[in-house]
């Protein structure tokens, strides 16, 4: 099980505890904090209502005495934080963990020699030069893919930085960057930061992997009493992010960038120049995403995305400990996420595209009416996390360390950590979510899968020809097609595939690609001879005698 307990003494109500931010934190392993209250309410959904007009829905672990409770997230935003940490077990690359505040020559934190490991988490500033690299390049917005329009840099939250090593191919770690753009949001400001992390992880003196998250968020600034992100070593011996709080999208000890919801249909962009290690599989809630890779120098390349605004339902949801030991299925939840059994209480978040989210979910979707507790508009892509499947058949195909290779995207509350299964000529793909909204409404799903044609050939051995696929959606429970629109497109060297407008519980999208035929395909010549020419249209065309191909 990839949890670790913590003890909270007294019977009072738990409130917005630490988070365990072990995934993007720290390298060596991904845990989630359960955090244990020592020690009678009905089940219920927590609907928080905003503060304001346009605010967003912010998920709580707000648990009472004697009740159990878990919020699914998408990631932990509110604790983004630039810091090195290494490790003082260089064999394993395990805990015990020593925070870094810069290189040294000696020690755990010489990363930069022979039996060393750890990692360095650095938010990228913006680009300052023509010449930068490992920096925010642009981000635009627009109501439209047509309307997008630059946004305007204004400067850099405060929070901590980091020194970078050249020699190793590490940046300096920055903050988040901020940004006013026409566009207002649902708060009514024209605010917007932007939080791209990329994470190092180094052995024996050299980086053997990169990683990628970036996201844009509106934000409407507010004066609040904080604790901001601060970098500690927990009792087991690992290197944690603390601090932060979920609704903001930046804090200081005295203000938050509180979060707002982009008005529907917003279109974004972002550009982020960034080391060449950065390859593999994408995942992101984006719709229709269109991306682009170019080298920039001999260790950096230009990534490009512009993609469409996913609206994703989410749940935050607490039981009292009577419903725990009554109902099987909230019973199984707490036995699934490793909580401590009944009368000791307890809570957690859950990452949306974890091993366990779809199992927590179908958990409480009887206890929950199968119904959402509230909904977010999100904008953002990264890498995918460590636990993603990376192995099975065609593994070199999907995995290029050279290139990005493709992206799926989704709004389903929980989701298929990797890239799609294949199987049987299909990829395959899983997600899974509530039926019904906050409003009550029917959840619409949607899915997108970009991949670069060299991986799809690769796949399924194809020539260079151009390629065709077929989508369809399917309820894991019953096996019955789910209705969805889809399309499919293929320009500039990737393929895009979408499915949208089905519904959840549990489907599956499976997209099964072909190659289009061009075995019989007439094509047209012209052909010279002295003054006259002819023109021959036919499966292999050839010129007639005495005549020459123009």
């Amino acid at each position: 099980m990839r949890y670790r307990l913590d003890h909270v003494e007294g019977d009072e109500s738990f409130d917005e505890a630490p988070r365990w931010l072990a995934e993007r934190r720290h390298a060596v392993s991904r845990l989630a904090r359960i955090f244990v209250l020592s020690l009678l309410v009905a089940v219920q959904v927590l609907a928080l209502p905003s503060s304001a007009y346009g605010d967003q829905w912010s998920p709580s672990l707000t648990v009472p005495p004697n009740s159990d409770g878990v919020s699914f997230v998408d990631n932990y935003q509110w604790s983004a934080l630039s810091y090195i940490a290494a490790s003082t077990n260089s064999s394993s690359g395990a805990a015990p963990a020593v925070q870094c505040p810069t290189f040294t020559s000696s020690g755990p934190c010489a990363l930069n020699l022979p039996g060393t490991t750890g990692t360095v988490t650095a938010l990228l500033p913006i680009c300052e030069s023509a010449t930068s690299t490992n920096c925010v390049a642009s981000m635009a917005l627009g109501a439209s893919s047509g309307s997008m329009v630059p946004s305007t840099y204004v400067a850099m939250t405060d929070g901590a930085t980091t020194p970078g090593d050249p020699e190793l191919g590490i940046p300096a770690g920055s903050s988040q960057e901020l940004w006013t753009n026409p566009l207002a949001n649902l708060g009514g400001t024209t605010t917007y930061t932007t939080m791209v992390e990329a994470q190092f992880v180094l052995a024996d003196g050299h980086v053997v992997s990169a990683n990628l998250s970036a996201a844009i968020y509106p934000y409407n600034q507010i004066s609040q009493s904080n604790i901001p992100p601060f970098v500690t070593v927990n009792p087991q011996g690992q290197v944690v992010v603390e601090g932060g709080t979920i609704e903001c999208a930046f804090t200081t000890a005295t203000t938050c960038g509180r979060l707002e919801d982009f008005p529907v249909g917003t279109q974004a962009s972002l550009s982020i120049r960034v080391s060449n290690l950065v390859s593999g599989w994408f995942k992101g809630r984006l719709q229709n995403p269109s991306i682009s890779e170019t080298p920039f120098d001999a260790t950096s390349n230009v990534i490009s995305v512009s993609a469409g605004v996913v609206t994703v339902p989410t749940l935050s949801f607490v039981a009292a400990l009577s419903q725990v030991q009554s109902d099987p299925s909230i019973g199984k939840l707490i036995s699934d996420l490793g909580f401590p059994p009944p009368p000791t209480a307890a809570a957690t978040y859950v990452l949306t595209d974890s091993p366990e989210a779809t199992t927590a979910l179908n958990d409480v979707r009887g206890a929950v009416n199968n119904t959402a507790a509230g909904q977010v508009t999100v904008w953002d892509f990264g890498t995918l996390p460590s636990w993603a499947p990376t192995s099975g058949a065609n593994v070199s195909c999907l995995n290029d360390k050279a290139q990005v290779d493709g992206m799926v995207t989704t709004n389903s509350m929980a989701y298929q950590p990797g890239p799609p299964s294949v199987s049987g000529g299909y990829f395959s793909y899983s997600v899974a979510g509530m039926h019904y909204g906050a409003n009550g409404s029917v959840v619409s799903g949607t899915y997108d899968l970009a991949i670069r044609n060299s991986v799809a050939q690769c796949l399924y051995g194809f020539t260079s020809a151009p390629i065709s696929a077929t989508v369809t959606v399917t309820e894991d429970s019953s096996g019955d097609q789910n209705v969805a629109t889809t399309s499919v497109s293929d320009s500039n060297g990737w393929l895009h595939v979408g499915a949208y407008g089905f519904n959840f519980s549990n489907p599956t999208i499976s997209v099964r690609l072909t190659q289009i035929s061009t075995r019989h395909k007439r094509t047209t010549i012209s052909c010279l001879k002295g003054r006259s020419t002819k023109r021959v249209t036919a499966v292999h065309p050839r010129c007639p005698s005495g005549y020459k191909k123009k």
